[in-house]
């Protein structure tokens, strides 16, 4: 069944210290639909890491990288065990 013009999604959010969260239910039905299982999502403002948790959670992979590298402790909370840091390049 196609999606709906309008979805109903609980506002949860995060607990965690960051200003610019969403709920996972929000992008859960475009990582599904978009990508494959095993394809790669890209999340080039990987903030908290929602996208990055929901992402593996249902069997993706997520390349996601933000600007601020204080939110690499906040992803690391939520994605756990399949988040790999890159090697950082001095500014």
């Amino acid at each position: 069944m196609p999606p709906l013009d309008w979805w109903v999604i609980d506002p949860s959010g995060y607990d965690g210290a960051h200003f610019a969260t969403f709920p996972p239910e929000l992008i859960t039905r475009p990582v599904i639909a978009s990508c494959p299982e095993g394809g790669t999502i890209l999340d080039p403002f990987g903030g908290s890491g929602t996208t990055a948790a929901v992402a593996t959670g249902h069997g993706r992979n997520c390349i996601s990288f933000d600007i601020n590298e204080s939110n690499l402790d906040l992803a690391r909370e939520r994605v756990g065990m399949f988040l790999t840091e890159a090697e950082r390049t001095p500014a």
